[in-house]
């Protein structure tokens, strides 16, 4: 939790979680993005990234983008995204 009070990001912007899973810090993320901008939350962890995607939905977050990729992917796929 202390890393969304820390990053505290505002409504609209991009953020990027790498070790998402189960879901704490992504639920409180979004919360600070009030389901706007884009939150895509990795969890390189299969099984953990089940959970991740069951929690988020649980929670209803329709700005949120889950994966499961290892990060050299992402920085890959994305390199000036975030």
């Amino acid at each position: 939790m202390f890393v969304g009070e820390v990053a505290h990001p505002s409504e609209g912007m991009r953020v990027l979680d790498l070790c998402a899973s189960p879901g704490g810090k992504t639920t409180h993320l979004s919360s600070f993005l009030q389901q706007t901008g884009l939150l895509v939350s990795n969890e390189i962890m299969p099984k953990r990234a089940k959970v991740l995607a069951e929690n988020t939905e649980r929670f209803g977050l329709s700005n949120t983008l889950v994966l499961n990729e290892d990060p050299a992917s992402i920085a890959k796929a994305f390199p000036t995204f975030f």
